[in-house]
């Protein structure tokens, strides 16, 4: 968006359109997150305080947490306690 480009040089906006290039710059955990309700599921982890990046790539969320040390099954119990269902959680990192 315009506004995007006005906040960060395009390169940095060009590195962010890959998985890799998101985990090279924030240097935090990748996570893929797919759930029924994806809008609300959008809504909800941008709403969290412990969110880094959540952004739509494809039919998943790409997810990094601020807490560097978030694991895939934690994450998904969180977020079936919040009613989430059909979650599908992965780790895009690799570590």
């Amino acid at each position: 968006s315009a506004i995007l480009h006005q906040l960060y040089p395009i390169s940095i906006i060009n590195a962010l359109n890959t998985p890799t290039g998101i985990t090279t710059l924030v240097r935090k955990p990748l996570s893929a997150i797919r759930a029924r309700e994806t809008w609300r599921l959008l809504c909800a982890l941008r709403s969290s305080p412990h969110a880094a990046i959540v952004d739509a790539f494809g039919s998943a969320l790409h997810y990094t947490d601020n807490c560097p040390a978030v694991r895939a099954d934690e994450l998904l119990a969180a977020l079936q306690t919040e009613g989430f269902t059909g979650l599908g959680v992965g780790d895009l990192t690799g570590d």
